[in-house]
């Protein structure tokens, strides 16, 4: 599953659930942060670098908003 996330709570949560991240650019981490994901396997896709897959297109049409949890 693939989440739209603009911020560090986005990032805790994706990694307590492992699933991924879809970013603007506007989401800095630092490199520990970066680490820490991708030795959880979240996936961190931003989209000012990475092509537009379909699955991104429609994550951003539909505006998906998701209210986060503490885990």
């Amino acid at each position: 599953m693939n989440l739209y996330a603009l911020d560090a709570v986005s990032l805790a949560t994706a990694i307590c659930k492992k699933v991924h991240l879809i970013t603007e650019g506007q989401l800095l981490l630092k490199r520990s942060a970066i680490e820490y994901a991708k030795k959880n396997k979240v996936k961190i896709y931003n989209l000012e670098k990475s092509p537009k897959s379909k699955l991104v297109e429609m994550v951003l049409n539909l505006k998906l908003r998701i209210k986060w949890r503490k885990c």
